[in-house]
């Protein structure tokens, strides 16, 4: 049985892994990551997202890398869907257990502020 319990909160915690919220960033949602990436998507199939990394924020514990690849992919295990827009991700480490995904042209001034981006 307590196999079973076991095996249960891990299929739970891998499917929580990258069902980012795509709803407004949070001060609490920054404090829950290590990067945080200024990223476009290139492509999209199914739940598949291949993205172009524009850049990463200064605004985590963790410094943003100083060298990383510019092109990574992201499956989103959850009905959440990116759609073909410029977005900032908020993940563990760049597209492993993301937190959030928000829309660029969406942010609002409070976010701007959080992300350190000049209005």
């Amino acid at each position: 049985m307590k196999t079973l319990v076991v095996i249960l909160a891990l299929c739970g915690l891998a499917y929580a892994t990258n069902c980012p919220n795509l709803s407004e960033i949070t001060k609490e949602d920054i404090d829950n990551v290590n990067t945080v990436a200024l990223v476009t998507v290139s492509h999209a199939k199914g739940n598949v997202y291949k993205l172009n990394y524009a850049k990463y924020f200064d605004v985590t514990k963790t410094p943003p890398p100083t060298e990383y690849e510019h092109s990574r992919t992201l499956t989103i295990e959850c009905g959440n869907k990116l759609e073909d827009f410029d977005y900032i991700l908020g993940c563990k480490t760049e597209t492993i257990d993301c937190k959030f995904a928000r829309r660029y042209d969406k942010l609002t001034p409070e976010e701007k502020k959080l992300l350190k981006i000049e209005q």
